[in-house]
């Protein structure tokens, strides 16, 4: 995403975090520990899911996420373990989740086109640095015919900062 503002219609800002209501949705990310919103702080693997899951209404899961590296106290487990149900976060083979690692706009987009129910635009993407033939190259084709990611070139290896995870919760289409 490009530097620069990100307009929400914001409800407040505290010590939880920043909270918006965009129509039907709202969209709530907590605060750090340290108590600041910290706009320019990439998003935790985890903290990406825990926030989608929050989006979906926090519905309940109760199947193993099968994870080897999620403590079973985590705050985002509940999270995890709807995710991996939906489909939105598939297993690996090495069966680690590593929840601390920051997100890339390549994994976000993913997941978002997952929990969106992986829709079909049928419009090829016009991003020139996706080349043809990439797996999962619909979930491009979607994010650019959605407007999710609007840009010409997509960047995806680089890190999603919380502002931007706001900004793509915010486009996320109904």
């Amino acid at each position: 995403l490009a530097d620069g503002s990100y307009r929400l219609r914001v409800r407040a800002i505290d010590g939880r975090g920043l909270e918006g209501r965009d129509g039907e949705r709202e969209i709530v990310i907590d605060a750090r520990p340290d108590g600041t919103f910290g706009p320019a702080v990439n998003v935790s693997r985890a903290d990406n899911v825990y926030w989608l899951w929050r989006l979906a209404g926090r519905p309940l899961a109760t199947q193993p996420h099968g994870f080897t590296d999620v403590p079973a106290g985590a705050y985002y487990r509940d999270a995890l373990r709807w995710a991996r149900r939906e489909g939105i976060v598939r297993m690996t083979a090495s069966a680690r989740f590593n929840p601390a690692a920051a997100v890339t706009l390549e994994r976000a987009v993913l997941q978002l086109w997952r929990y969106a129910g992986q829709p079909d635009p049928s419009v090829p993407h016009t991003y020139t640095d996706v080349p043809p033939g990439v797996a999962d190259e619909v979930a491009y084709d979607w994010a650019d015919a959605s407007g999710l990611v609007p840009t010409d070139a997509f960047g995806r290896a680089g890190r999603v900062t919380r502002t931007e995870s706001v900004a793509l919760l915010h486009r996320l289409p109904r």
